[in-house]
């Protein structure tokens, strides 16, 4: 898998999360129980990306965790390494 398709799993997994927590925002009336389960789980979710991305996003030559940001980087900010392509 590529750096670029590593970080936009990293994102989907994320934003699914966030959606996920805020899907009692439309219902009608939703019980603080409701509420409450749906923000959890997508706290866990969203967090559980995060590691995920700090687990896999790693430069392939010196293993140094690579930024979240920055879709087009070629090279490694830590040893200049060229990453893979998309």
């Amino acid at each position: 898998m590529s750096i670029f398709a590593k970080r936009v799993t990293t994102l989907a997994i994320v934003l699914a999360g966030l959606l996920l927590a805020m899907v009692p925002i439309f219902f009608a009336a939703p019980s603080d129980g409701t509420v409450r389960t749906f923000v959890i789980i997508g706290g866990i979710v969203a967090f559980g990306g995060l590691v995920w991305s700090w687990i896999v996003l790693r430069c392939p030559h010196c293993g140094a965790l690579l930024p979240l940001r920055g879709w087009a980087d070629s090279y490694c900010p830590n040893c200049g390494g060229k990453l893979q392509d998309k």
